[in-house]
């Protein structure tokens, strides 16, 4: 695997800038651009974007207590009137894209559009900015393609907090509501994934990515738990919204007579609709949509994708024989199935191992994966004189013995200590200070702290 790589962090829309960042890098660059253009710029093939988060210790966790920025039931009660705070979660997520100019069968949805900004000035470090936000919607919306109102089913970052919820509903209405003279009539359904996972914060962003995929996938919406009474800070007066608490169908069949849109129509029953301008919502469902997903960073990250996804499970399956696509672990073991033996065999292992079971030979040397397992044991020096990094001691037939020269410093003394095999608690060290030939010896182990814990060479 080769390319570009970077680490980002922007709190709790780290993934999803991620997947923003690796589309960047899989946008088209003109023929008239590709002269002179830097290596970072030029465009890759494929992409793979990851989310992980973790908690080790009560730290930060104690902190966000001190902010009072954790739900005090231990729920996210996302569009909630009782929303008071989030739960943390931990998580990790990883999704695969590549460039495409064709139809294929193995591809589960189309991202169609990203976008990242920053807030700049708003209230507080915590507090969101709904025109900073709607621009960043907007953006991904631009880039896409889509229409505002061609959005069906919008995944939020919907922490379950009182002040954050309704400004992000309120820079949703402010975009999706009007567009060119239109005004929407189909409902918006609205979700977050926070009320499901809790707030799994550097994953939250690719997890609501993923979510949509499999919304997109069933077509159906995922239901909001925990919600039995909208929030009042939340303004849906004249806005066709559904803050769904079930599972709901995607609901929108196409009536334009114009939609290119055809799942199972016939070249020439096209041309005809199309000349005859007759309904062809009648033999065409709408059976694909547009998904939207926004994470925002409580430092004032934004980040937004839009994705295209058609029916491959469920009531409005599109496959020609009905059969439905699975999409648990049974999928992943499938794949195993299918490409296990088609990976590149290791050297010296015979290929039942590396099928049926693990296998500790040959991972060394081209593959780089570990160390070849030693038959012997090893003794390496770590001293003052190599900067504390690990020197291998040689064994000496005529003195059976294992040497290893230290090049001395100015001061004529320099400290070191005998490791097996290189681990860190397997040191050989001498029970005393300034120990001579003859001093006792201690270990394999963990060296004490002390005069005794490093043995001393002088010349």
């Amino acid at each position: 695997m080769k390319g570009p790589v970077s680490t980002t962090e922007t709190a709790c829309s780290s993934s999803l800038s991620a997947v923003g960042l690796m589309h960047n890098n899989l946008r088209p660059v003109m023929p008239d651009e590709s002269v002179d253009m830097a290596s970072m710029r030029k465009q890759v093939k494929y992409g793979i974007a990851i989310g992980s988060n973790g908690h080790f210790d009560p730290f930060y966790t104690i902190a966000l207590c001190g902010a009072s920025m954790l739900s005090h039931v231990g729920r996210c009660f996302t569009f909630d009137q009782s929303a008071d705070g989030f739960i943390r979660g931990e998580g990790c997520g990883a999704m695969s894209f590549r460039v495409s100019s064709k139809e294929d069968v193995a591809r589960l949805a189309v991202l169609c559009g990203t976008c990242l900004n920053q807030d700049g000035r708003s209230a507080s470090l915590t507090a969101p900015h709904g025109p900073s936000q709607q621009e960043c919607i907007r953006a991904s919306l631009r880039e896409a393609g889509i229409k505002p109102l061609d959005i069906q089913i919008q995944e939020l970052h919907g922490t379950g907090t009182a002040l954050g919820d309704p400004i992000e509903v309120g820079a949703l209405r402010a975009t999706m509501m009007r567009f060119e003279g239109q005004v929407r009539q189909h409902p918006l359904v609205k979700t977050s994934s926070k009320s499901n996972l809790g707030h799994t914060e550097m994953s939250a962003g690719i997890n609501g990515l993923m979510k949509c995929v499999l919304m997109g996938c069933f077509a159906v919406s995922a239901p909001n738990i925990h919600l039995r009474l909208l929030n009042p800070h939340i303004d849906d007066a004249a806005y066709p919204v559904y803050f769904t608490p079930e599972f709901v169908d995607q609901g929108k069949d196409d009536r334009d007579p114009m939609t290119l849109v055809f799942l199972s129509a016939s070249p020439d029953d096209v041309c005809a609709a199309m000349s005859s301008r007759k309904e062809l919502s009648t033999f065409v469902p709408k059976e694909t949509g547009f998904f939207g997903v926004s994470s925002f960073g409580f430092g004032g990250s934004n980040a937004r994708g839009d994705i295209w996804c058609r029916a491959q499970a469920g009531h409005r399956n599109t496959a020609h024989d009905r059969s439905s696509m699975s999409f648990g672990c049974d999928r992943i073991f499938r794949c195993i199935e299918a490409f296990g033996s088609l990976t590149m065999p290791l050297p010296g292992v015979d290929p039942f191992e590396t099928e049926h079971g693990d296998s500790t030979e040959g991972l060394s040397g081209e593959y780089t994966v570990g160390a070849k397992l030693q038959g012997k044991t090893e003794y390496f020096v770590v001293s003052s004189a190599n900067g504390w990094s690990y020197g291998k001691m040689t064994w000496d037939p005529s003195s059976k013995s294992h040497c290893y020269a230290i090049m001395m410093g100015e001061a004529l003394c320099e400290q070191f200590q005998i490791s097996c095999d290189g681990f860190d608690d397997l040191k050989i060290f001498p029970a005393t200070q300034l120990a001579d030939e003859q001093a006792v010896v201690l270990g394999p182990g963990i060296a004490p702290s002390g005069p005794g814990s490093r043995g001393d060479a002088t010349r």
